[in-house]
């Protein structure tokens, strides 16, 4: 279950606006949806990620996408940074 101090992590990493969108498209990439085949609404999404509903497929997306978008952070800083001495 996703608590207060977990989401003060992934929103360092996520940030406060369409965190909910892009763990949705994760989750349709991944193939996770309910039991008769639909994909889950964004409510329930918002519900797992305040700790309000439970579902360890959803909240482990959560955390992969705050890895990817930390990962994709570190690059565009090395990347930049790389090019400053080059310059410089």
């Amino acid at each position: 279950m996703i608590t207060n101090k977990h989401r003060k992590l992934l929103e360092e990493e996520l940030g406060k606006r369409g965190h909910i969108a892009y763990v949705m498209g994760l989750a349709k990439a991944e193939g996770i949806t309910k039991e008769n085949g639909m994909p889950y609404s964004r409510p329930f999404f918002s519900l797992v990620y305040t700790g309000k509903k439970e579902h360890k497929q959803i909240e482990n997306l959560f955390w992969a996408a705050a890895i990817k978008k930390k990962n994709e952070r570190l690059e565009l800083e090395a990347k930049r940074k790389k090019e400053l001495q080059q310059t410089g």
